[in-house]
């Protein structure tokens, strides 16, 4: 009896566990999450520290994967607490089955919900939008944007896209994997004009838009920006704009 209460102890300290709502967008960490996008999977015993270093990515790292319907996802970072993947684009809308696998133990399954987008733009640790301005240079306070030029900006959760790479793999640049809609980009509440919405070449997962800084946004170094695909809205950031001139 002592034996076999030691060994379900040991069993429980170590079978991994998906938090409840912990499956989220990777960019915004908010549910719901969108196919083919990155998400987060927050718990406990995923496992040791594990990142990919190549593509395509693996649906395994060190003892640990994960399925979603019962389809493995392909995987970026494994952590003790939490596990950057892929969504695959074969999950439909509607509620998604998920368990984690780590050390020959499997998870309880978890029900989260799928969205067709579900749209959330990277920040920094200090809420600001990753956005590159025109000229390259990385949008900060010392690094403002001007009304009227292009600035580009990092999101994931676009959903279906056009010229589909496969899941775990970096879409090509000619034919671009392209939003089927145009999203709404605002900066202080002000719409800009998108000048290109779809998947950057860069990476897996990641989409890119390229939008102009209307001429009335408002200046300042805490400008809200938010995106809408849809009629899902992502989380809204910071960019710095300077005044016009």
């Amino acid at each position: 009896m002592i034996a076999a209460a030691i060994g379900t102890a040991l069993h429980a300290q170590t079978t991994p566990v998906v938090t409840a709502g912990g499956v989220v967008n990777a960019a915004s960490f908010q549910a719901p999450v969108a196919p083919g996008s990155l998400i987060s999977i927050f718990g406990q015993n995923f496992g040791s520290i594990s990142q990919a270093t190549a593509l395509p990515l693996p649906p395994l790292l060190g003892s640990t994967f994960v399925t979603v319907n019962g389809i493995p996802m392909p995987l970026i970072y494994v952590g003790p607490n939490q596990i950057n993947a892929q969504l695959s684009a074969a999950i439909p809308a509607g509620q998604a089955v998920i368990a984690v696998s780590s050390g020959g133990l499997e998870s309880a399954t978890l029900t989260f919900t799928v969205a067709a987008t579900a749209t959330g733009i990277f920040t920094t640790t200090q809420n600001q939008a990753i956005v590159f301005n025109q000229d390259g240079t990385l949008n900060s306070a010392a690094k403002p944007a001007a009304p009227g030029s292009i600035v580009t900006l990092f999101l994931t959760g676009a959903g279906a896209v056009s010229n589909a790479p496969a899941d775990g793999s970096a879409p090509s640049a000619t034919p671009a994997s392209l939003t089927p809609d145009t999203p709404t980009v605002t900066f202080g509440g002000v719409a800009g004009t998108v000048q290109f919405s779809g998947l950057s070449s860069c990476c897996v997962g990641l989409w890119q838009i390229n939008a102009t800084i209307p001429v009335g946004a408002p200046a300042g170094n805490a400008i809200p920006i938010q995106v809408t695909l849809d009629g899902a809205s992502s989380n809204q950031p910071t960019i710095s704009i300077n005044p016009p001139s």
